[in-house]
């Protein structure tokens, strides 16, 4: 899990600089989630991978 969110900090920190004027010069469709939404749900997704990844290598990965 510290993987997965060692992971999205290192990546934040090399997008985080330019995501403020490349993402609001697109063209967005009216359905586009406010900008706060974003940090939430990368945070859960990352943890949810971690959580993944430790069932994976607690239980392996089985033969269909």
């Amino acid at each position: 899990m510290v993987l997965c969110l060692g992971a999205a900090y290192v990546g934040s920190m090399y997008t985080t600089p330019s995501i403020g004027t490349w993402y609001a010069g697109l063209q967005k469709p009216d359905f586009t989630p406010p900008s706060w939404v974003f940090a939430p749900v990368w945070t859960v997704l990352y943890f949810l991978m971690g959580i993944t990844l430790y069932l994976i290598l607690q239980h392996g990965i089985r033969d269909r």
